[in-house]
């Protein structure tokens, strides 16, 4: 069974993969910026919007 998590991570992937090429983890960023398929800039601009997106959803979600 697959779990409603998976789902959604799905219909994200799908919908911003045209837009920012499904880089939902900072990891598929470095693997694509390794495979020379993502600039050293491009890359950097990913990883910081992923952390502070992970940051901003970690706060919101503990009122810390």
């Amino acid at each position: 069974m697959v779990r409603r998590e998976y789902g959604m991570l799905f219909v994200l992937i799908l919908v911003f993969a045209p837009i920012s090429g499904a880089h939902m983890n900072p990891i598929v960023t470095i693997a694509a910026l390794f495979s020379h398929s993502l600039g050293c800039k491009a890359a950097a601009g990913y990883i910081v919007a992923q952390v502070t997106g992970a940051v901003t959803a970690r706060t919101s979600n503990t009122g810390t």
